[in-house]
């Protein structure tokens, strides 16, 4: 797991150095600085991989399958966490592109935690190994796995179980000065007293492994409540150009249906301006014809005056003719009577 992990780191690092020399050839100095930073950091992790390795061909034995295992787990969670870091960067880059300002903030300063207790972490590793490199060669010496069990058959006497114990309290002394060298007996009590804490601190830092895992969990959840809500998001603003092409369509049927009963009301106006234009030159003739039969009936009545005159002259000389022969008749009569 660990020769895996080292070689992918690895490659990695070799790729995020191709990456930032073709940014500062390109002028780009801020992706350059980032770049060379992480590369800088893989290589800090590749060195401390290298070191746990070591410590681990040391102390691995029969029994060690379950540290093993724990080591594995660190190492995926350390990989995880990474891997989270650069999705809540990227994320983060994406918002403060899109003008969502905050939410680029929150996913930053997530990005920021999540990077802390990654680094915590490795440090805290980093360090359990080391003590516990040093604790397993003092119980080692303890339980008589440095240099080989003692003899059952020394053991069956006092005399012999209290050489036994004085080899084990000699290799003990000899392991302890080569790891604790012009230490006091009060310096190496504490020293065991503080590899003692060493399965403290072991304890505490799986307990913060399970909280950053559960961290992680939170991140990961919280990242999905984004992802739905950007997807959300995307639905809402797919419906709204739906409706908004739907609004422009009915807009441009409108407007098609207005320009045409434009159109038609203007050759309305046109048919009835030219229809009053034909109407008004009927009048017009009709008036001079009307105006012209006026004349007429005035010269047929003024003819007409004339010749009632002249007919009332020529009945009021007859009546007068008729008057006088009557006249001259009763004359008559009487003469003759």
């Amino acid at each position: 797991m660990a020769a895996d992990v080292s070689a992918r780191v690895h490659l990695v690092a070799e790729k995020l150095q191709q990456k930032a020399q073709d940014a500062q050839r390109k002028g780009n100095e801020s992706a350059a600085r980032a770049l060379a930073s992480s590369v800088s950091d893989l290589r800090q992790a590749m060195a401390l991989i290298a070191e746990q390795r070591h410590l681990l061909a040391r102390r691995r034995g029969e029994g060690d399958d379950e540290e093993d295992d724990a080591d594995a787990h660190v190492q995926e969670l350390v990989t995880r966490l990474a891997r989270v870091e650069a999705m809540l960067g990227k994320k983060s880059d994406d918002m403060k592109a899109k003008g969502n300002e905050n939410a680029a903030a929150a996913l930053q300063q997530s990005a920021s935690t999540v990077e802390q207790g990654r680094k915590r972490l490795m440090e805290q590793q980093q360090t359990i190994f080391g003590l516990l490199g040093r604790w397993e060669r003092l119980e080692g010496v303890l339980d008589g796995k440095k240099n080989g069990r003692e003899d059952d058959t020394e053991l069956e006497t006092p005399h012999g179980r209290h050489i036994a114990r004085i080899r084990r309290l000699v290799q003990l002394e000899a392991v302890v000065m080569e790891i604790c060298p012009g230490y006091t007996e009060d310096e190496v009590r504490k020293e065991l007293e503080r590899l003692k804490q060493g399965d403290k601190e072991l304890e505490t830092a799986r307990e913060d492994a399970v909280e950053a895992q559960e961290m992680l969990k939170q991140e990961s959840l919280a990242l999905e409540e984004l992802k739905q809500e950007m997807e959300r998001m995307k639905e809402k603003e797919r419906l709204r150009q739906e409706e908004d092409a739907m609004l422009l369509e009915q807009q441009r049927e409108a407007c098609q249906a207005m320009e045409q009963l434009v159109r038609e009301s203007d050759q309305e106006i046109q048919r009835m301006t030219q229809s009053a234009a034909i109407q008004a030159e009927d009048m017009q003739a009709l008036r001079v014809e009307i105006e012209s039969m006026a004349s007429e009936k005035e010269r047929l009545v003024r003819a007409h005056a004339a010749e009632v005159e002249e007919l009332q002259g020529q009945l009021e000389s007859a009546i007068d003719s008729l008057s006088t022969k009557a006249d001259e008749s009763e004359r008559s009569g009487a003469e003759e009577l």
